[in-house]
């Protein structure tokens, strides 16, 4: 059974219009599943004066890269922002490490591929003496 997506944002900029835009209001993006993971990206370790960062490895949806619909990473802590990143991992290899400085939103297929490895893990490294709490929503299309 299939799922209805839809997302909104507006943008108030001082001085200029606001923009608006919104997917899936008038026709919903359907997507056959999602899966919505809280993730506690563990603190790092600090012994001797070294920190030692921590990668924190959470299971995501199964599925190619290219089945992906959208995309949702937001870390809770806005203290963290910069400090803990992300990789895909699709079992045999890795992404590029990715910075999470803000909230990630990827609504674009074509931008999602740019991690080149499908999301069957993503695994977040903490280079802080705090625990990260982070959302991710994965909503796809099946094979």
């Amino acid at each position: 059974m299939g799922k209805s997506v839809t997302w909104n944002i507006t943008m108030s900029i001082e001085g200029a219009p606001t923009v608006a835009y919104s997917e899936g209001s008038n026709s919903p993006v359907e997507v056959d599943a999602v899966d919505v993971v809280s993730v506690k990206a563990k603190p790092a370790t600090v012994a001797g004066g070294v920190t030692t960062p921590v990668v924190t490895t959470a299971k995501i949806q199964p599925g190619n890269l290219d089945q992906i619909k959208f995309m949702y990473i937001r870390l809770q802590e806005a203290n963290l922002q910069g400090k803990i990143t992300y990789k895909f991992k699709d079992g045999a290899s890795e992404s590029a490490e990715v910075t999470l400085d803000k909230d990630h939103f990827l609504t674009s297929n074509a931008v999602i591929q740019l991690f080149a490895q499908a999301p069957k893990e993503i695994s977040f490294k903490n280079t802080e003496a705090a625990e990260g709490n982070i959302d991710v929503v994965v909503a796809r299309m099946a094979a």
